[in-house]
């Protein structure tokens, strides 16, 4: 039984689409989940604008904007539909026939003005000027890129607005808080930090503005995203997905939470009923494989062609239902360069009308596909044939006839539709679907008085029974809170997806996979999973602020991970722990940590690693990187494991063709430090050749006793604590001190090192061994070379100071400065300081480009003036002939535990090395999980030395 189509007259770009993809990778393959970059979670907690402000926003038509409620997406969800978007067509191939997001649901679900003037114009601008005229302010240095500036400045410079603001002061307020608005939401973009200041022209006069067709122009932008997140090897999708999992709730009940009218509805757009608590224990939620499985199996009886009765439109505000003598125009949807098709002829069922054979697709014509970079244009004139086509929309208003509701199955557009589709995504969905036709097949062939037939017919009924029953999850899956939209609350730049659990593919069975693996008991029915609000703060450890945000994913919840039967970790048992670790951290004591990893599943991982640690050198060399291969560095992570899993999924796993290169300080400071170490070992087992540990300063005895690890470790595992902080400390001995990356790259995690001075080699008394003197009498510091490194002892628990095995002290404990030379780093005590021009004779005799180092957060910098901060987790400190230098910082809002007063509040951030020459380093800054679970601390925060005076 093949997916489809049969006929691919239709969908001519099967071969590119992501499907072909889902479905070339098998039943039991890993599937990736879409990143969906969003920003309506800062926008919530920004609140309501200045009274002031109000009346210009809706003058603008963008009020309906103000009551769209925060949910918490469904990455998988939105993956799931993405795989059945079409750009061919701009719809949903779902089993029962083509549906998709019309001006209809805009107008109804958001209240956003259809009917007007196209959203477009000129991008020639001096785009400070401009600025400067409609703001009153241009942006400073760094914070606007090409046509697009920085949400996060817009924020800061106009997030109150004066009480004596005179009228014109007012205007450019609500200007750049429409900016935000829409920037965060209906044209959200994959930076979710950056707006186009294209729209800002448009709103040099608020009454004008109200005439232009936002609704259309937002559903533009998202048929864009739509078809962009379709191809097969897309990571990310922009766009206002809420308004994509809104439209799937209202059509699908079957995988739509029910609400449970906590909460009292506001006047505005349909999509606010859905601000409540819900009840989610009966639906596959945050699983994709379940997802997909579902939207593979689905009857026409799971859909709900029109879920906007009369009476339900005509209790909504007037706004919401202008321009419904358009909804049903097919014309082309324009913002600026992009020009999509709406095509209602193709969704008649939506209106109630019956469903023809479509006409063919026009939604790949010219000028689909054409976007900003393009150059700077005046698009009102570019696209002057698709304004003409809108501006005569009401000529092309689709008729149909009445439709019944039921569509029977020798109908013309069914059979067109069956040989026409993509039927299915999965393999698992395809399978059941064969065999539940085999089985009818067999009980229509044998004779109504044999046995055979009796059974065939029992099994027939018990196979429908079955699957009926496993389209509901047995678990009840993540609290989709819904926090109080209007309370102030900082930005956020990207959430941390759902975390995947692992799906187990059926083996001789036929049931479907569920949000269990295997051997894990069903548990107790419950009749309602009422979902929570957001717990206060802790003090000591939380700020009452929203980064990417945090989700809790039941997963196994609470079941102990066991160890692979055949001792071949995969990336599912990876994804697994993870969850699992999630899970605990937020509810489970720390005592009850063995209940989720036993101590013998702790020492098969640790031994497992150990074997390949044992056999990597000081330094490991990444080479072989093929030119779809990316490299993620990563620098300190000091225990915070939620903001590692925020990084993991938002860099992507690791895969074939994605390394990742940790810079260490993994334990420590933070309260999931054990939990942490855990699951980059077990990262490194499942793919040794993707993943690279380097050691921190922090991965040794003597500070993991002083800065928590430690207590951490025994703590969690009682008894057994002792032998388990033993076998961590085994661990770090073991790990190397330095990478390079594509023979361009250094990475380490405090730099460079000094050259050790030697005698020649002598015979020892009595044996054929010589040994190398190494001379502590030299005086003078030279640079050390590769060489040096690779000579070097690691395995050592504390590295030394002084003595002999000087070169891990200094590549762990190291800093850069701007002073010249190479000196002793007499304030630490410990490592050396380097300047500029020793970067650049690194560099030069290593015939490298770029190192990047970590070692240094935010604590440290602040107390080195002449050094950048960190407050976007990473510095430029060198740039030389040859190359640069970088410090990267990857725990945000670090240390976890201090004052909530004076918080550092920086960000984190991790590089992206990609081809050619992988030296070119590309920077992702995310802010921290928010609100972190309660923990308390290992160490003493308050009193211990903190970062810049460690101990001696």
């Amino acid at each position: 039984m093949e997916p489809g189509p049969i006929e691919a007259t239709v969908l001519s770009g099967q071969k590119r689409h992501r499907s072909t993809s889902v479905w070339s990778a098998g039943a039991g393959a890993d599937s990736t989940t879409l990143t969906v970059r969003r920003r309506e979670a800062a926008l919530r907690r920004m609140g309501l604008p200045d009274d002031r402000i109000i009346p210009l926003v809706q003058a603008a038509g963008l009020g309906g904007l103000f009551r769209v409620p925060f949910i918490q997406l469904d990455w998988h969800l939105i993956t799931a539909l993405v795989e059945r978007w079409r750009p061919e067509t701009h719809t949903f191939h779902m089993r029962p026939g083509e549906m998709t997001i019309t001006l209809q649901d805009v107008s109804i679900q958001l209240g956003l003005p259809i009917d007007g003037k196209p959203v477009t114009g000129s991008i020639n601008y001096d785009w400070d000027a401009l600025c400067r005229n409609l703001l009153g302010a241009a942006p400073p240095s760094g914070k606007r890129d090409g046509g697009r500036v920085s949400m996060k400045w817009l924020d800061e410079a106009f997030g109150v607005l004066p009480l004596d603001a005179d009228p014109i002061a007012v205007e450019q307020h609500a200007r750049a808080y429409i900016l935000r608005l829409i920037g965060g939401t209906i044209f959200a973009d994959k930076s979710s930090s950056l707006v186009h200041l294209m729209f800002l022209p448009l709103l040099e006069d608020f009454n004008t503005a109200g005439e232009y067709s936002w609704g259309s122009a937002a559903l533009a932008c998202l048929y864009r995203e739509l078809c962009r997140a379709s191809i097969a090897d897309k990571l990310e999708v922009g766009g206002f997905m809420l308004l994509l999992q809104v439209w799937a709730w209202e059509r699908f009940p079957h995988i739509s939470p029910r609400r449970l009218g906590k909460f009292q509805i506001p006047d505005g757009p349909l999509i606010t009923r859905w601000h409540d608590r819900f009840q989610v224990t009966d639906l596959p939620t945050h699983v994709l494989r379940e997802y997909r499985y579902t939207f593979d199996r689905q009857t026409d009886d799971q859909v709900v062609w029109q879920p906007y009765p009369p009476r339900v439109i005509e209790a909504l505000p007037l706004y919401c239902r202008a321009g419904s003598d358009i909804w049903l125009t097919s014309s082309p949807l324009i913002c600026f360069a992009i020009i999509e098709m709406h095509q209602p002829n193709r969704v008649l069922r939506q209106f109630g009308m019956h469903q023809p054979i479509p006409s063919p697709s026009r939604s790949l014509d010219a000028p689909h596909g054409v976007d900003l970079r393009g150059g700077a244009k005046d698009w009102a004139q570019t696209h002057g044939a698709s304004i003409a086509m809108w501006d005569n929309r009401r000529d092309h208003i689709v008729q149909g006839e009445a439709y019944d509701g039921v569509m029977h199955h020798d109908d013309a557009y069914k059979e067109w539709y069956q040989r026409h589709t993509r039927q299915f995504i999965g393999r698992l969905g395809c399978s059941f679907e064969k065999m539940e036709k085999n089985l009818e097949q067999i009980y229509h062939l044998l004779g109504e008085n044999s046995e055979a037939y009796v059974l065939a017919r029992d099994t027939l009924a018990l196979f429908k029974e079955q699957q009926s029953y496993f389209r509901i999850a047995p678990l009840p899956p993540p609290a989709l809170a819904v926090p109080t939209p209007l309370e102030p609350q900082e930005e956020t730049l990207a959430l941390a997806p759902p975390p995947t659990p692992p799906a187990t593919p059926p083996t001789g069975t036929t049931e479907p996979p569920t949000e269990q693996s295997a051997a894990i008991e069903e548990p107790p029915p419950c009749a309602t999973t009422e979902l929570p609000e957001p717990e206060p703060p802790n003090a000591l450890n939380e700020v009452g602020t929203q980064g990417a945000e945090g989700v809790t994913k039941v997963g196994n919840a609470g079941q102990p991970i066991s160890w692979p039967s055949d001792s071949i970790v995969t990336q599912s048992w990876v994804i697994s722990l993870m969850d699992t670790f999630d899970w605990g951290s937020r509810h489970l004591s720390p005592s009850e940590f063995p209940s989720l990893l036993p101590i013998q599943v702790f020492d098969s991982l640790v031994l497992s690693v150990s074997k390949i640690l044992h056999k990597e050198p000081n330094c490991v060399t990444i080479d072989g990187l093929g030119a779809n291969s990316s490299v993620v560095v990563v620098g300190d992570i000091h225990g915070q494991l939620h903001d590692l899993i925020f990084l993991l999924r938002d860099a992507g796993l690791p895969a074939d063709n994605k390394v990742f290169v940790f810079n260490g300080d993994y334990v420590d400071k933070g309260a999931w430090g054990l939990e942490t170490f855990l699951l980059l070992l077990a990262w490194k087992v499942s793919m040794p050749h993707k993943v690279y540990l380097l050691r921190g300063n922090h991965e040794s005895k003597y500070y993991t006793s002083v800065y928590g690890f430690e207590k951490e470790v025994l703590t969690k595992y009682g008894d057994e604590g002792k032998h388990a902080y033993q076998k961590c400390l085994g661990c770090f001995k073991g790990l190397p001190l330095a990478s390079i990356i594509a023979g361009r790259v250094y990475t380490t995690h405090g730099g460079l090192f000094r050259s050790v001075a030697t005698t020649p080699s002598k015979r020892l008394k009595g044996r054929k061994i010589r040994k190398v003197i190494i001379d502590p009498g030299a005086s003078s510091l030279a640079l050390g070379s590769m060489e040096d490194l690779s000579k070097a002892r690691r395995t050592v628990l504390n590295p030394s100071w002084e003595g002999l095995n000087l070169i891990p002290g200094d590549v762990l404990w190291s800093n850069p400065s701007m002073n010249p030379g190479l000196s002793l780093n007499k304030k630490r005590g410990f490592g050396l300081l380097w300047g500029p021009d020793c970067t650049e004779e690194f560099l030069k005799n290593s015939n490298l480009k770029l190192i990047i180092r970590s070692h240094e957060g935010p604590d440290a910098r602040k107390k080195r003036p002449n050094l950048g901060g960190m407050d976007e987790g990473y510095t430029i400190d060198h740039v030389v002939e040859s190359g640069k230098l970088i410090t990267l910082f990857s725990a945000p809002d670090y240390p976890q535990f201090q004052a909530t007063e004076g918080r550092y509040k920086n960000k984190g951030a991790y590089i992206v090395l990609e081809p050619p020459h992988f030296d070119s380093p590309v920077f992702h800054s995310f802010e921290a999980i928010t609100p972190r679970p309660m923990a308390n601390p290992y160490y003493d925060y308050k009193d211990v030395i903190d970062s810049i005076e460690e101990l001696d």
